[in-house]
């Protein structure tokens, strides 16, 4: 027998049936090591017991602030007019009895176990075990129950459940108690009108046992007089109608957090991947197969196995859910920062002044932003999605045109303070990255895409480009059938993009064409017949004006001195006006030692050595201020 009789005391004990008591203590800290151990505390207050073996036997009284854990099997433990004291059950077969008292808890971490709540505010946690039960009889106390196939019965009145696991039951006998299922299979029966049930999971069942509220049956019209009325014009009417399950962003996110939360040490178990993959189903029936919740919740379930480890699941949903993935800003230096402009500015569309390529070597995706900014501005819209917590879903195609979803956060990359209008293209350029990563096995980070070609055309816009190069092409071609393919693409608001490998400047001195550099062709200048190309470095709007005093922003440009300056460039064009001649870009009748020249071209630009090429005005290391390339 162990009497504790003093304050701040540790007290071990290591053989069986060893009876322990404590009146009137505190901090004190009682380990049992045996089994059958009885525990009496008194009126005490912040002690710890530790049962470490099994058909342990404790009881507090009228004690405030102790903590009780339960380690073995077939523990009892029982708190009387307890106030804000703790038990937690990690054994099997062990039940706790809260009588009386306020804000206890209970924390269940095995199975088989049954905790009887009596008292008021308190508190009981079903963690990743099965086929526990829980009974509330006091009032306001709340049950988390992240367990399967468990029960849980609300007794008493203004209580809360939430239960995010599967296969179980939830009695609500009191009244204005509040219950949220995310878990599947789950039966609720629901006693009182006052009672509130949301749902979030599928394939549940309520039973009311009181009339059903739900929508009365709609009678239809009413006949118009006729010596024989029609007295039942809707002769089966459904009395129940169950419009279909739809899921949102934050119902998938607390569901799937809910299962990492749940996920034990040894990682998740069968069943635990089992309710997953059934869910991901049924988010696809009911969001649609190419949806971006279907996307980005089936990414996360397909990379998981029986075993793996919370911070795997974790680490998913962070990838997929919250954008955390970011892209490495190495050699770039600088870090990120939350930026919480409008995505698309005051102007709410996305606008071609709003492209200013920054210090990483992707003209040619900026370029042909631009391009779908002006000539498809809902082509970005609709690219994005808004999660309302300052993430969101960025879609791309692959080469099958297939949609992928990256999401990304409200983080982007500077190496000083700026001020603009919109983010949409600083987390579009973050999302490609990205993409690039996922989707081409590029690394995740910004200098990987160094050196493109019409990458904006088929993975933003889906679409295919054909090529069309001046170095093999007649001049009569060049001045015939392909100045007429790019006319016809720009009059059909077609995206067009020109690569150029020459430098060129204006009667000024200012620089308009850059060697290795992609230019959007924007359109046709009605009266000189010219093209009208932007560079993608931007400064023809406030915020960039002041760097672009040795180059020009936007300029025309005439077919005729394209050749005769011997570029050797080409354009791109989206293959739906594509004309004769033109190859696609990847395809046959352009040799492959001109599409590599272009594509190092593209990688190469960013250096000194690039007349024009490596002016620097240091602000934002990716798409706003940061003028180099």
């Amino acid at each position: 027998m162990s009497n504790i009789t003093g304050n701040n005391r540790t007290v071990t004990s290591n053989i069986d049936g060893d009876y322990s008591r404590a009146h009137g203590r505190s901090r004190d800290r009682l380990t049992n090591n045996g089994s059958g151990d009885y525990t009496n505390f008194l009126g005490d207050s912040g002690n710890t017991i530790v049962n470490n073996g099994s058909y342990a036997y404790t009881e507090l009284d009228a004690s405030s602030g102790d903590s009780v854990t339960d380690n073995g099997d077939s523990d009892v433990t029982i708190l009387y007019q307890n106030t804000g004291s703790t038990v937690t059950s990690a054994g099997n077969g062990d039940t706790a009895y809260l009588y009386g008292g306020n804000g206890n808890q209970a924390k269940v971490y095995g199975n088989d176990d049954i905790v009887e709540d009596a008292g008021n505010n308190d508190v009981v946690t079903l963690f990743q075990g099965q086929h526990n039960r829980v009974d509330v009889l006091g009032a306001g106390s709340t049950v988390v129950d992240k367990g399967t196939y468990d029960t849980v019965n609300l007794m008493g009145n203004r209580e809360n459940a939430f239960i995010y696991g599967s296969g179980g039951t939830l009695t609500l006998e009191g009244q204005y108690d509040n219950a949220t299922v995310y878990g599947n299979n789950v039966t609720i029966t629901v006693d009182s009108p006052n009672d509130h049930v949301t749902l979030k999971g599928l394939h549940d069942t309520v039973i009311y046992n009181y009339p059903n509220p739900g929508p009365q049956p709609n009678p239809g019209p009413q006949p118009n007089p006729s010596p024989q009325p029609n007295p039942n014009p809707n002769p089966n009417p459904n009395p129940n109608p169950n419009p279909a399950q739809t899921y949102h962003y934050s119902d998938i996110l607390s569901y799937l957090q809910g299962v990492a939360s749940a996920t034990g040490s040894q990682g998740l178990t069968q069943q635990q991947l089992s309710s997953l993959q059934s869910y991901e189903g049924q988010v696809a029936t009911a969001d649609g197969a190419a949806s971006y919740l279907e996307y980005v919740t089936k990414d996360i379930v397909s990379q998981l196995a029986a075993g793996s480890s919370q911070s795997q699941v974790n680490q998913l949903i962070g990838q997929d859910l919250l954008g955390t993935n970011n892209p490495s800003i190495s050699g770039l230096g600088g870090s990120y920062t939350t930026d919480n402009l409008p995505l698309f500015g005051t102007t709410g569309t996305p606008q071609v002044t709003d492209i200013n390529q920054g210090g990483i070597g992707d003209c040619y995706y900026m370029a042909g932003l631009a391009d779908i900014a002006q000539d498809e501005p809902n082509v970005i819209e609709h690219q994005f999605t808004d999660n309302g917590n300052g993430t969101y879903g960025v879609e791309f195609y692959d080469a099958s045109g297939n949609p992928v979803y990256i999401t990304v956060d409200s983080q982007v990359a500077t190496n000083e303070s700026h001020n603009l209008e919109d983010k949409w293209v600083q987390l579009d350029e973050k999302a490609f990255v990205e993409f690039q990563a996922k989707e081409n096995e590029f690394s995740n980070q910004f200098t990987a895409i160094n050196g493109g070609s019409d990458e904006a055309i088929r993975y933003v816009a889906d679409k295919t480009a054909s090529y069309f190069s001046a170095a093999y092409s007649s001049q009569a071609n060049w001045d015939g059938s392909v100045e007429q393919t790019v006319e016809n693409a720009l009059a059909n608001h077609e995206e067009v993009l020109y690569a150029s490998f020459q430098n060129t400047k204006d009667a000024s001195g200012k620089t308009e064409l850059v060697a290795d550099h992609m230019y959007s062709v924007l359109g046709v200048d009605s009266a000189t017949g010219e093209l009208q190309f932007r560079n993608p470095w931007g400064g023809d709007d406030s915020k960039t004006a002041s760097a672009a005093t040795y180059y020009d922003t936007r300029f025309e440009v005439s077919m005729d001195s394209l050749w005769s300056a011997n570029d050797s460039g080409g354009f791109y064009v989206a293959k739906s006006v594509q004309g004769t001649g033109g190859a696609t870009a990847a395809g046959a009748g352009l040799a492959s030692t001109q599409v590599n020249q272009l594509i190092a071209g593209m990688a190469s630009f960013a250096g000194d050595s690039n007349p024009g090429a490596g002016h620097v005005q240091p602000s934002m290391i990716n798409t706003a201020e940061l003028h180099l390339g």
